[in-house]
């Protein structure tokens, strides 16, 4: 019951996602493998955490990730158990993290990114609102760098051609937002305007399914498989959103306005964009001058 309540708090006041709560209820599930309840508190302490968290991690091969993950959701649930006053203590509180190596972010190359617009543009059965749909559903991607739930939760009225900006009402975190729009993109999206309302008098989503129903993650996930049959590289909605950081970061963008953008808590999380530009990088310091006299 105690979880259950946990749960519905998250979803309805902070907004996870599904996948998010899947996460939750996967990692839970294991508790009584060391004996303990999400609902008996007096059996959440230390000693059967580390229990846990040891043997799991070594029978399944968890990664540092997995295991902060892991961590994350059990550390979460003991804070709003305390909060509530029942839990004297979180047990987390002595069970630090794993440290994980740094992953760069993998982006698409320019000549990738010139294969992918091909691939999208004579993919799709030509001059239907389906096939301009996907199109600008790549397009808005590719030069917004938009998380793919803020891509289908949008609205028409979130876009705006007049100020060349797209609002996000609903981001990572239940956070807002204001996303500019690139000058490439206006065309794309004022034609597919013009089409999305001769298709739907009045569309309820700016991207909506033929029947004028929001499309879920799996819709997005059949488009994007459609398209790798295609091409020769690897290919995802967040390989998409660290395309289009890297290329801001290339065009000597702020850093902490691609933070602002991009939507990050932090600019620690963009600072590493500045890491995988090694290409700029290298350029620039064989332009110096160095130690010059």
């Amino acid at each position: 019951m105690l979880f259950q309540q946990f749960l519905l708090e998250k979803q309805y006041n902070e907004w996870i996602k599904e996948t998010t709560l899947i996460s939750y209820r996967f990692y839970f599930s294991l508790l009584p493998l060391s004996g303990m309840s999400p609902d008996d508190t007096t059996t959440l302490t230390v000693r059967n955490f580390r229990t846990l968290l040891a043997s799991e991690g070594y029978n399944r091969k968890w990664s540092p990730a997995t295991y902060n993950t892991a961590r994350k959701c059990f550390n979460s649930y003991c804070t709003y158990l305390v909060r509530d006053k029942l839990l004297e203590s979180n047990p987390f509180d002595t069970i630090t993290k794993m440290r994980e190596p740094q992953k760069l972010p993998k982006s698409l190359s320019v000549d990738q990114v010139k294969t992918l617009k091909y691939a999208i543009t004579h993919l799709f059965n030509p001059n239907t609102f389906l096939w301009l749909r996907d199109i600008c559903i790549f397009q808005t991607m590719l030069y917004t760098w938009i998380r793919r739930k803020e891509l289908l939760d949008l609205k028409p009225s979130d876009l705006d051609l007049a100020t060349l900006t797209i609002a996000i009402r609903n981001g990572k975190g239940g956070k807002g937002r204001i996303v500019p729009v690139c000058n490439q993109l206006i065309p794309v999206l004022s034609e597919y305007l013009r089409i999305l309302h001769a298709e739907h008098s009045d569309p309820l989503f700016l991207f909506p399914s033929k029947n004028n129903f929001n499309l879920w993650i799996r819709n997005l996930r059949n488009v994007f498989e459609k398209v790798k049959e295609k091409i020769d590289f690897p290919l995802s909605p967040h390989r998409l959103r660290h395309t289009f950081a890297t290329e801001l970061v290339r065009n000597d963008l702020d850093i902490f306005n691609i933070a602002s953008v991009l939507g990050h808590a932090s600019v620690k999380t963009t600072q590493i964009y500045l890491t995988a530009n090694t290409e700029t990088i290298n350029k620039k310091i064989s332009s110096l001058n160095l130690y010059a006299f």
